[in-house]
């Protein structure tokens, strides 16, 4: 991706690149692959994660992507690896780039450089539900003050939510002080 990507956006910047570049290749973007090349299907699980949708999973989804690609670069090599990842990746990313593949803590972080050198600090605020299927409420601040609050099924997701909350309240210019 990393290739193309150098290739077709000859002359972006840093930050635009490695934004393209993650969209490409993140775990909601690796995971609908998965599934649109019906990988779902050869999964082995375990009776646990069968019963509990891992089939369903993005993580086990995107997991399963990478193996495929790691397998197909080592049985084929890098030209064809290439190839069908490309065929994977690339058109399909582009077309869902307006859904959930947004990256909104690369958007906040972006944001607030251009104010201040200070990165946005992430913090675990509250967790609940049993082990196999947990709840996270996350909050981010920024020089002290609490700029969001996000909750999700993983702490990635939840720190996106926050972040993408951030996002509104600096575009509403009314972050919250705490």
């Amino acid at each position: 991706m990393t290739e193309r990507l150098w290739r077709e956006f000859d002359g972006a910047d840093e930050g635009d690149l490695t934004r393209r570049r993650s969209e490409r290749v993140s775990g909601q973007a690796l995971a609908r692959a998965a599934h649109r090349v019906g990988l779902a299907d050869y999964l082995r699980l375990g009776r646990g994660e069968e019963k509990t949708g891992g089939r369903a999973k993005a993580s086990i989804m995107a997991d399963a992507f990478e193996a495929l690609v790691g397998a197909l670069y080592l049985d084929a090599g890098y030209p064809v690896c290439v190839r069908w990842v490309e065929g994977w990746l690339w058109n399909s990313s582009s077309e869902a780039a307006g859904d959930d593949s947004l990256d909104y803590k690369s958007q906040l972080q972006e944001a607030l450089q251009r104010v201040s050198r200070r990165l946005p600090l992430y913090a675990v605020v509250h967790e609940n539900g049993p082990e196999h299927h947990k709840v996270f409420e996350v909050e981010v601040r920024h020089d002290g003050r609490l700029l969001g609050r996000g909750t999700g099924t993983t702490k990635k997701a939840a720190e996106q939510a926050a972040a993408r909350e951030s996002l509104r309240a600096l575009h509403e210019g009314a972050g919250t002080s705490d």
